[in-house]
């Protein structure tokens, strides 16, 4: 499957693009950053986060110290209750896991050792253990559950683990008997500003009774209630809420014993769909808010233990309110102490470059890594040469035809935000010059093969030609689909035909639909020329062949496997054996080159049979050097002396227009029946063609691997595709050496060369070193991430955002941040006040953990009372069940490392995925321990074991609840693996039942929703009958998907993306009732961007709608029937919303049953 081309929505009539004016960055002045704010058991001390280190001041405010510093980052920090230990998370050992510092000592303790990101939440009130949220071990990747460890250290024990269920923020009770938790969608976009269906979540309450289990919901349904905390004792329960659609705020619940109960929204009985179970009753607590902000976060709270005070951050500062009323107020602090801010960093690449390109001469190569352009030997690599030394991002690199200039371009716009020009470096002279100065965004420079003339593209929708000699520029097209930075660094956006005389580029035309057009360079006020018509939304690449007769380009759709193509602007002659072997006895020396395009013979006249619309166009030398009689192509035979003749073929320029016929026309009649696809047989990415002609290559992809492969363009050089590499990383910015005997390429960001003859591959080993100052990158590096969602987003009004507030507001922020991570926090600030889906900032440098998986759960009771961990749940496949552990046996040791109640199972299996390790195993009532070999797999691994006896719990559940009539699938997203899986899942036993329950619940999106569509939607007009066989459905028989049986769809909130595509097409075809939740309301698609310090930033830029024009972004896919499903049904083995949808189903069929 093809991953999606970018191509932004057509801006016709565009004016303007939206500009700002940066300050310089001596202008701004900075401001410090504080965060996570935790106040002390007595009150009178806060812990707070600055620089990724960890400070403290005095609750009234006043000078902070420094307690914590690292280079990794650290984090929310939380005291003991007796205010003599500091737990807090940092990433110098993974992801993050929580450390513990103990004040007396200076001691630091590790607490948590394994692969996932570990979020500290609370202390209990004895101080004995410590709570945390993990993905570690749920399903789905945002998907968390609470655990516990012990603070003197020990294996943590999950204490809330619901299956499919985000459960995150524990808040253990003042008397150790009750635990608040928040459970909803999503908890890792908290710098998110504003209400969403995707982020809402509620604030439960979970008291254990007995051996049993109880969860009380304290809020209502329509906010996100998060951060709870215990005041008064335990009759208060504090939290965060963005309720009624208003700004964050703290309100407060009443937890005294309830005076009356009514019901609530739980399991909606509905005796048209079947449903029996009542609603549960549900104690209304009331509440009462305690800060009335109008703008704006609160994030991070804390408690004091006496419950009179909380903290939390807002608007990059700490801020107190006392739990009593009064007026919130912000600390003012001052900062005492050295934070660990980078120093100015010696950076030595020997991979992650992009933009290679190689010289015409063969001799040297260009590329760029970090943001500056370097030079390095073709041959011979080493340490490369530094072209750019400048604050800005340069790319867009292409090399002048002698060899001596680059071109590039830059985003040194100063204080004009998304100003990007073109420079020019001349390696003889030594010195830059600036080619453009428009206020305005130019890419993708490419040098007219004569070298006398440059075409670029200007912001986004205009290709325009500069003439070097007069400096003067002139539009060649205008109205193009916008392509914008970072989205306009394309390989091969457009090319020069051999001559010069023509540039041929992709655009996208109505419907979306990419094809390759023409326009002549040099005759003014010319008109593009469509010359190939696909239906297809993709298009990657487009390549001259090298007789300048036709156009080869890649196209295709996003789930179809992209094909070469080939349109003849000239027509073909038809190319005989006969005159191939008559050519044999050919005077050699009359000849020409061996090898060259063959001149084509005058053709006796014929009647023109072209309309006026599609006259010929005639290709004549452009800016092609002008022939002397010493370059002229001589009409005798030359005279090779002995002594002269070469022993190998020499390196010939790129693309000499010397060297090929002169083209009189390009004949357009008919021009659709040239268009050929060639027969390849792999996804086609990037191609190019060869200097001489006879080869095309290209990157194909095949089985998710992608190699570089040679078409044969020439009939002496074969007919079958050769493959020239085979190994599996990834590949791209191919390019031919000049004589077209090596192709030059970047896998996994490094430089590599194959041979077209022998296919062996030379490595060519890079260096490129510079320093960089973080203090001098960092603006640069945030305007950027502003700057592109500033051109992007999908939406021109930013929802309702001033966005260059925005910037206001951040920018002081940005000058004041100490390290990369603080940097990218504040950036996620600035861009979760869009309140928009698929958006967000990563990066960072995280140390790195490879911690086992057993595929076992434990007793958590008897481990934290007796240190013994004793096996609850054997996932079926995994490397217990091989090993024959079974539910009730004991985990003594590992690798004769003896396990207890202070020892951490997961420290002992890090770094042993896939290695022999030995278990002492003890079953239950056996005196004796055995050895148990096992080989322990990685989370991923045993995540997709979870998975299996997940989904295969919900289909025995339907299954008995249907009386064996009615399937079950569920789609985990839309991916092209999913839609695999789903198709065996609708195997021969689900075929057969009346109906399929359809389970999209946290369903992550991806891209095939049409495709699952089309199975459920299809429904036959057909049957085959063989004789001696059973009858069969026509569509199936000759091969096509079709389920053809009735369906009922189950949705949640945690249903995103492209789920809610599938969801909206089921609703719209009318398939079956929807049952469950509105999904997520997040709905944009969107693409990923690499900041020139390798800081990545999600840009959504395309809108999705409804056939009445609704946009999906925003507002969930409604249901038909409302069923919720409450927190600890997972535990006690229930599932009402599969119930309904079975009872709902039944009912259907039922009714269709009575119909005929």
């Amino acid at each position: 499957m093809k991953r999606f081309a970018l191509r932004l929505a057509c801006l016709t009539g565009l004016v303007g693009l939206p500009w700002t004016a940066f300050a310089a960055a001596d202008d701004v002045k900075p401001l410090p950053s504080f965060s996570e704010p935790a106040i002390s058991p007595d009150g009178q001390e806060i812990a707070f986060v600055h620089a990724g280190d960890i400070w403290i001041v005095p609750a009234q405010g006043g000078t902070a110290h420094l307690l914590i510093s690292d280079p990794a980052n650290e984090s929310r920090p939380l005291y003991s209750p007796d205010g003599k230990q500091l737990a807090f998370v940092s990433s110098r050992s993974g992801n993050g896991d929580i450390y513990l510092l103990t004040f007396a000592t200076g001691d630091l303790t590790r607490l948590t050792s394994d692969d996932g990101a570990d979020q500290l939440d609370a202390w209990s009130a004895d101080g004995k253990y410590i709570y945390f949220s993990s993905t570690v071990a749920d399903l789905g990747a945002s998907n968390a559950d609470i655990y516990r460890v012990a603070a003197t250290g020990g294996t943590p024990m999950p204490v809330s683990d619901e299956r499919y269920t985000n459960e995150f923020n524990a808040a253990p009770s003042p008397d150790g008997k009750s635990l608040a938790m928040s459970a909803g969608a999503s908890s890792r976009d908290w710098w998110r500003n504003g209400h969403s269906n995707w982020n809402e979540a509620h604030v439960w309450v979970r008291r254990e009774r007995g051996k049993g289990v109880a969860y009380e919901e304290i809020t209502q349904p329509g906010a996100r209630e998060i951060w709870p905390m215990w005041g008064d004792g335990g009759k208060t329960l504090y939290c965060v809420s963005d309720r009624d659609a208003q700004p964050q705020n703290i309100i407060a619940y009443d937890m005294t014993p309830p005076q009356q109960a009514k019901p609530a929204e739980g399991v909606k009985a509905n005796a048209a769909d079947g449903a029996k179970a009542k609603p549960p009753a549900k104690v209304v607590r009331t509440s009462r808010p305690l800060t009335t902000f109008k703008d704006g976060r609160v994030l991070w709270p804390s408690i004091s233990k006496d419950g009179k005070t909380i903290v939390f951050e807002r608007d990059f500062g700490i801020w107190r309110v006392p739990t009593t009323g009064g007026t919130p107020w912000e600390l003012k602090i001052n900062l005492r102490g050295a934070a660990n801010a980078p120093v100015v960093e010696s950076l030595n690449y020997t991979g992650g470059f992009r933009d290679l390109a190689v010289s015409p001469d063969g001799k040297k190569l260009a590329f760029s890594v970090h943001g500056e352009i370097f030079a390095v030997s073709a041959r011979d690599g080493g340490r490369a040469t530094r072209v750019t030394t400048t604050p800005a991002a340069e790319g867009h690199i292409d090399w002048s035809p002698d060899s001596q200039k680059l071109v590039y371009v830059s985003d040194r716009g100063g204080k004009d935000s998304g100003v990007q020009n073109i420079y020019m470096y001349d390696f003889g002279t030594q010195t830059e010059i600036p080619l453009t100065t428009a206020k305005a965004i130019d890419s993708t420079p490419r040098f007219s093969p004569g070298g006398t003339a440059l075409v670029f593209r200007r912001n986004g929708t205009e290709l325009r030609m500069l003439e070097l000699g007069s400096k003067t520029e002139r539009t060649l097209v205008s109205g193009l689909a916008s392509v914008l930075p970072p989205f306009d660094n394309a390989a091969s956006p457009y090319v020069f035909s051999p001559r010069g005389k023509w540039l041929a580029y992709i655009d996208s035309g109505r419907r979306g639909f990419d094809n390759v057009f023409v326009v002549a360079t040099q005759e003014k006020d010319a008109k593009p020329t469509q010359v190939t018509f696909f239906a297809n939304t993709g298009s990657n690449s487009v390549s001259w062949s090298g007789d300048g007769r036709s156009l080869l380009f890649g196209t295709g759709m996003r789930t179809e496997d992209y094909q070469l193509a080939r349109v003849d602007l000239i027509p073909r002659a038809p190319n005989f054996s006969e005159d191939q072997f008559r050519g044999l006895f050919k005077d050699e020396m009359k000849t020409q080159r061996p090898g060259m395009p063959q001149p084509t013979p005058p053709q006796p006249a014929q009647p023109d049979r072209r309309t006026p619309e599609k006259a010929p166009i005639t290709e004549t030398p452009g800016d092609a050097p002008p022939e002397s009689p010493a370059t002229r192509p001589s009409t005798q035979p030359a005279k090779v002396e002995p002594a002269t003749r070469p022993a190998t073929r020499p390196a010939l320029p790129s693309i000499d227009p010397r060297l090929f016929p002169t083209l009189e026309r390009f004949d357009l009649a008919d021009i659709r029946h040239r268009i050929s696809l060639l027969q390849i047989g792999l996804d086609v990415d990037f191609q190019t063609v060869s200097p001489d002609g006879k080869w095309c290559a290209f990157v194909g992809s095949t089985d998710g691997k992608q190699n570089i492969y040679a078409y044969p363009l020439d009939s002496t050089s074969g007919s079958s595709v050769r493959q020239l590499t085979s190994t599996t990383g990834g590949k791209g910015w191919v390019r031919f050496s000049p004589n077209s005997g090596e192709i030059y390429y970047l896998e996994n960001g490094q430089i590599r060369a194959v041979s077209m003859d022998t296919r062996t591959v030379r490595e060519i080993a890079v260096q490129a070193s510079m320093e960089v100052d973080f203090a001098q990158e960092k603006m640069q590096v945030a305007r950027q991430a502003w700057q592109f969602l500033n051109l992007n987003f999908y939406d021109p009004k930013m929802h309702g955002v001033d966005w260059n507030a925005v910037w206001k507001k951040i920018e002081p922020r940005i000058a004041g941040a100490k390290t990369p991570d603080d940097m990218r926090r504040i950036l996620s600030l600035m861009i979760g006040d869009l309140n928009a889906s698929h958006t967000g900032v990563s990066g960072g440098r995280f140390g790195n953990t490879n911690v086992g998986r057993l595929g076992v759960r434990f007793d958590r009771p008897a481990y934290e009372k007796d240190g013994v961990l004793k096996v609850t749940q054997v996932l079926h496949d995994g490397p217990a069940q091989q090993a024959g552990i079974k539910i009730g046996d004991t985990i003594l040791s590992v690798d004769g490392d003896p396990i207890d109640g202070g020892v951490d199972l997961y420290r002992l299996l890090d770094r042993k995925i896939g290695r022999r390790v030995v278990l002492s195993v003890k079953s239950a009532g056996q005196q004796d321990e055995r050895d148990v070999p096992v080989r322990p797999v990685d989370v991923s691994t045993e995540k997709t074991l979870l998975y299996r006896a997940w989904s295969e719990a919900n289909r025995l559940q339907v299954a008995k609840a249907s009386n064996g009539r009615l399937g079950y699938v569920h789609i985990a997203d839309m991916s092209a693996n999913a839609l695999t899986r789903l198709n065996a899942d609708l195997d021969a036993e689900a075929a057969t039942r009346e109906g399929v329950v359809v389970d999209i619940r946290a369903n992550t999106g991806g891209f095939v929703s049409p495709y699952v569509l089309d199975v459920l939607s299809r429904r036959g007009y057909l049957t085959i009958s063989r004789r001696g066989a059973t009858d069969a459905p026509g569509r199936i028989y000759v091969g096509q998907r079709a389920l053809d049986l009735p369906t009922v769809l189950v949705t949640n909130r945690q249903s995103i993306s492209d789920a809610e595509n599938f969801t909206e097409g089921y609703r719209a075809l009318k398939l079956g009732k929807v049952v469950g939740e509105p999904t997520a309301g997040g709905v944009i698609f969107t693409s990923e961007a690499t900041l020139m310090d390798g800081t990545s930033v999600r840009i959504p830029f395309s809108k999705v709608t409804t056939r009445e024009g609704k946009s999906l972004e925003g507002e969930g896919r409604p249901v038909d029937v409302k069923v919720r499903r409450n927190l600890g049904e997972g535990s006690a083995g229930k599932d009402s919303q599969l119930d309904v949808a079975v009872n709902s189903l039944l009912q259907q069929i039922e009714k269709e049953k009575a119909a005929k």
